[in-house]
């Protein structure tokens, strides 16, 4: 069962939001890896958008990643980097994390100049359904947190 904040957050979105298709999907398994398959089977939608339990989307995110699959025009995985709530960046480790790229990777910051082609990162990004077949998801054997592009299925 998710831990108490994530269903009061659920139920004050649904309350603020109550046409919005969200729900609580268990995973039934540990690990990033088994949770992001579990949305993938709940789900019913062409494109899956795979966002962390650790910031707040913005809005327009769905909308960005919709545009980028439209422009793009092939199969393809969008990432984009996803940032701390400003009142975080008053914690030095948090601010560490966003800025030095030295846990991602990548300096989320820069990320619109400076993006690794070779860098995937599911903590906000999207793909077709039929990308996502064809690599077979996610690894289920990773119980643990990892690289998120170890967790996909090789």
């Amino acid at each position: 069962m998710p831990p108490v904040a994530a269903r009061s957050e659920y139920a004050a979105h649904r309350w603020r939001h109550p046409s919005t298709p969200v729900r609580i999907v268990e995973s039934g398994a540990p690990g990033r890896a088994a949770s992001n398959n579990a949305g993938v089977r709940a789900s019913r939608g062409d494109l899956l958008v795979f966002v962390a339990d650790d910031f707040r989307p913005s809005r327009g995110l769905v909308a960005a990643h919709r545009s980028f699959h439209a422009l793009i025009g092939r199969p393809a995985v969008g990432v984009g980097p996803g940032y701390f709530a400003e009142a975080l960046r008053d914690v030095a480790f948090l601010r560490w994390i966003e800025d030095t790229g030295q846990i991602f990777g990548v300096v989320f910051p820069l990320a619109g100049v400076e993006w690794s082609g070779d860098f995937y990162y599911v903590g906000n990004a999207s793909m077709p359904r039929t990308v996502y077949d064809a690599v077979g998801g996610y690894d289920e054997t990773y119980r643990h947190d990892l690289f998120d592009d170890w967790g996909i299925a090789q």
